[in-house]
C-alpha cells in the first residue's frame, strides 16, 4: 500500500483522513455566515479549529473571531438601544415630551 492512500483498494476501509480543501468561495461563505448569522459560525469554527492542517485551523480561528465579534457588536448596540429607549421613557414620565404620557 502507498502512504498517500486514504482508503484500502480491497475493502474500502478508511486508512487516513482525506485532506480538507477549503476553496476561496467557501471561505467567503464561512466568514459571511460567521459574521451575519453568528451562532451558525460556531459550527464551522469548532469543526475546523480542531483539524490537524494549520491552514484549515486558521479558517476556523477566523470564523470563531468573526462570530464573537458579531456577538459583541450585537450586544453593544442592543445595550445602546435599550439605554436610549429607557431615557426616552424616563423623559416621557417626567413630562419632557408634551402630549405624551402614561
Amino acid at each position: 500500500m502507498q502512504s498517500t492512500w486514504y482508503f484500502c483498494p480491497n475493502c474500502g476501509k478508511q486508512l487516513a483522513d482525506p485532506p480538507v480543501v477549503i476553496s476561496i468561495p467557501k471561505q467567503v461563505l464561512i466568514y459571511l455566515v460567521s459574521f451575519f448569522l453568528s451562532p451558525l459560525g460556531l459550527g464551522w469554527a469548532l469543526k475546523y479549529i480542531k483539524h490537524p492542517d494549520p491552514k484549515v485551523r486558521i479558517v476556523g480561528a477566523i470564523s470563531l473571531f468573526l462570530t464573537f465579534l458579531a456577538l459583541a457588536l450585537t450586544l453593544f448596540y442592543i445595550n445602546k438601544a435599550m439605554q436610549s429607549y429607557g431615557a426616552m421613557l424616563n423623559g416621557i414620565g417626567l413630562g419632557k415630551y408634551p402630549g405624551m404620557s402614561f
